[in-house]
């Protein structure tokens, strides 16, 4: 529970700073920052998550 308080109040925090420097709508550059940044975590995901995640469970691959 305090963990997403403290992502909210960091998220208002990127908002008020953004709007600062920003005179336009911060909105778009918001939601295409958070799509680019899940993209991005997918991407890592999709290149490391096999040798990452092989630490906890090693299993044998079904492809073979």
């Amino acid at each position: 529970m305090q963990r997403k308080a403290v992502q909210l109040v960091r998220l208002k925090e990127m908002t008020t700073a953004l709007s600062l420097f920003h005179s336009g709508d911060a909105t778009f550059m918001i939601i295409m920052f958070n799509i680019g940044t899940a993209m991005m975590f997918v991407g890592l995901g999709g290149l490391f998550g096999r040798h990452m995640m092989q630490w906890i469970a090693p299993r044998p691959s079904i492809r073979d």
